[in-house]
């Protein structure tokens, strides 16, 4: 189900239609610190971020069909977030 990329390499974390997914790794920062690109598509049952937080090499995220996760990362997103696109999640789009 989930492919873990070496530390040393960037890449792409793509999650297609994965349904039964309920969460992402806990420790996601320190297991992909190398991690440019996040697609969540029609997670469904993924309902939040993971509690560490995403890593702050981080990109680019999309998050499309994910009608669970409820708010946006805890600690915010990372810093070096140049592009996020977000379709048909609208729990995460509705305002507080």
């Amino acid at each position: 189900m989930w492919a873990l990329l070496p530390s040393n390499k960037r890449g792409t974390l793509y999650t297609p239609n994965l349904k039964v997914l309920e969460s992402l790794p806990r420790d996601m920062h320190c297991l992909l610190p190398s991690l440019i690109e996040l697609t969540l598509f029609s997670c469904t049952k993924l309902k939040s971020f993971p509690e560490g937080g995403l890593p702050s090499s981080i990109e680019k995220i999309v998050i499309v069909l994910c009608n669970g996760i409820e708010s946006s990362p805890k600690g915010g997103f990372p810093p070096n977030l140049k592009e996020l696109h977000i379709l048909g999640c609208h729990k995460l789009l509705r305002p507080p």
